[in-house]
């Protein structure tokens, strides 16, 4: 590294700004954008993090944690209300499917308690249909 001594404006190479980065890396205050690659942009998150005091850190790891645990129980959420649509879009099914069997008895002319009886629907219900 000592004789690595390009400036920003002789930088060809992947390899010349992984350099210049590495000898630099303490005296940079921001990302320059000639590095504004995602991996550039890694390295310098864990060098900035790694000036951290320990408050700092515990403050950082709390946030992130806070934020995990916030996206956990989105997800969670997320999942609980799809099993619920489900769970009505399967009942709102087994119902048509039982109305549909309740007129065709009705048609048959059973009578509304058996049809009742049967299907499980209410005879109010089944005289409605």
């Amino acid at each position: 590294m000592p004789n690595f001594d390009k400036k920003e404006q002789d930088l060809k190479t992947d390899l010349d700004k992984w350099f210049y980065l590495l000898k630099n890396l303490s005296k940079l205050k921001q990302i320059p954008k000639f590095l504004d690659k995602r991996v550039f942009q890694k390295i310098f998150k864990i060098a900035e993090m790694s000036k951290m005091t320990k408050e700092e850190h515990e403050l950082y790891y709390s946030d992130v944690k806070a934020k995990s645990d916030w996206n956990a129980g989105i997800r969670f959420a997320e999942k609980k209300a799809a099993e619920k649509a489900a769970a009505i879009a399967t009942a709102n099914a087994t119902l048509i499917a039982t109305e549909k069997i309740a007129k065709s008895l009705k048609k048959k002319g059973m009578s509304f308690n058996d049809i009742a009886e049967v299907t499980e629907l209410r005879v109010e219900d089944i005289e409605l249909l």
